[in-house]
């Protein structure tokens, strides 16, 4: 606090005397349904634009001279240090008999790819970002091993960027393919094959004259790459938008039956459409388009399970058999609830986990997959459940775990069987133990009660 109060104060006596960069203001108003809107700094949106660097580097260039001034720095800089470069271990994702996580250690700037043979096999690296580039400025993106754990599909990041180059991997050699290169991978999330000999994926092309970022999504299509072939002449399996307001993705089912792709418009809607793989040449399907819901999709022995908040803000979750698609035979397992929000609802282990948002804390609940309820999933405390991790036919299911009061923590449960494992728990210098946690309720001005912790 000492410090904390030092750093203030010397704040507000060099901020007396600084002299800003001048920031012309342009006189553009938008008109947003009768209402007008001033953007006097629009041209600021242009980073590639002379006036624009000049100012970015008298801004840098300011703000580097203010903070050299201020006392304290090294000391802070220690406490971050100890605070932020800490030892983490993702939860693990199963592939055959190989387990593939995420392991930053505190001494290096970036997480490192790791697997392993079998749960207790020896640790393994596999991608060190920190050695991809002599500066550190490539950074590890997207990564997704085939289903057997044999083959890894993943992205590189040039200059830490947005921009991505996939890359295919033997996991067990380390033997980068010089074959399966494929550029326009910013948004591509490798979907493979049952055999592994291949995986779609969304492309867009490079940017240009013509297609410009705030264009290019309604550029994008999705693709397939079978593995040895040029990427150059990946056949497109669902064609672009042409609207930059749409973002187009897709995946396979694990089984290889089906194929699911999927448009959002913006954050408000997204449209569905499959086919039978199994089926030569089968045509795109639709299977909910047009309407202004989101719909997530998951097909799982030939069921479609549709979690969607269609007339329901909190979200609920239906089922179809697939050969009976349209929308008046889906059947609803999970139906909205008054008081819990349905955050996620994936199929683990032959069941439904289904991630729930109750009183502004995370619940975990296991149900079958007609969603009769199996068991809550029982949490350490008032929380937040960040990722579940898992597979359709693989028992084992993962999640991390954050509160005010606890480190972050790895969880293992049988959705079988169920009971709690820890996996990893986050080593913090902090020590939690005086502190407690309480959850208090006010109302609000029309009655409605606000949560605070």
């Amino acid at each position: 606090m000492r410090l904390a109060l030092i750093f203030v104060a010397a704040m507000t006596l060099v901020t007396d005397n600084i002299k800003y960069p001048d920031t012309p203001r342009d006189n553009i108003v938008d008109d947003v349904h009768g209402v007008k809107i001033p953007d006097p700094y629009r041209w600021l949106e242009d980073a590639t634009k002379p006036n624009v660097k000049a100012w970015m580097a008298a801004e840098d260039k300011l703000a580097r001279g203010y903070l050299a001034q201020l006392p304290g720095r090294d000391k802070l800089l220690a406490r971050f240090k100890e605070l932020f470069y800490l030892e983490t271990v993702t939860p693990p994702y199963h592939f055959g008999n190989r387990y593939f996580y995420m392991r930053r250690h505190k001494d290096k700037e970036k997480a490192i790819l790791y697997w392993k043979e079998g749960p207790k096999g020896e640790e393994r690296e596999l991608i060190d970002p920190n050695t991809l580039s002599a500066d550190g400025s490539t950074s590890l993106g997207v990564w997704v091993p085939s289903w057997d754990g044999r083959t890894l599909a993943y992205g590189l990041k040039p200059n830490n960027s947005d921009e991505t180059i996939l890359h295919v991997m033997d996991v067990a050699t380390g033997k980068v393919s010089t074959v399966d290169v494929i550029p326009g991978g910013k948004y591509a999330g490798p979907s493979w094959t049952p055999k592994g000999d291949g995986f779609y994926y969304t492309w867009v092309p490079p940017l240009s004259d013509t297609i410009t970022p705030d264009v290019r999504p309604g550029f994008a299509e999705l693709r397939f790459h079978a593995l040895g072939a040029d990427p150059a002449k990946d056949p497109v399996v669902h064609e672009k938008t042409g609207s930059a307001e749409t973002f187009l993705g897709g995946y396979a089912s694990k089984d290889g039956h089906w194929l699911i792709a999927a448009i959002q418009h913006g954050w408000n809607s997204s449209d569905v459409y499959y086919r039978d793989l199994r089926k030569k040449n089968d045509p795109w399907h639709e299977l909910v388009a047009g309407k202004p819901f989101m719909y997530s999709v998951q097909a799982y022995k030939d069921v479609f399970y549709i979690t969607t908040n269609e007339d329901a803000p909190r979200w609920r979750v239906f089922r179809a058999d697939s050969h009976k698609l349209d929308r008046k035979s889906w059947r609803e397992i999970l139906p909205e609830r008054k008081d819990t929000v349905i955050e996620s609802a994936d199929i683990l282990g032959g069941r439904i986990m289904v991630r729930t948002m109750h009183d502004a804390s995370s619940q975990l609940e296991v149900r079958a997959l007609d969603g009769k309820m199996v068991r809550q999933v029982p949490l350490p405390g008032i929380g937040s459940i960040a990722a579940v991790v898992g597979d359709e036919d693989d028992d084992e299911a993962y999640f991390s775990f954050v509160s005010f009061t606890t480190t972050p923590r790895s969880y293992k449960t049988s959705m079988k069987k169920g009971g709690l494992e820890l996996f990893y728990e986050v080593k913090v210098p902090i020590d939690p133990a005086p502190y407690t946690v309480e959850q208090v309720w006010y109302p609000s001005k029309d009655g409605t009660k606000i949560s605070m912790f």
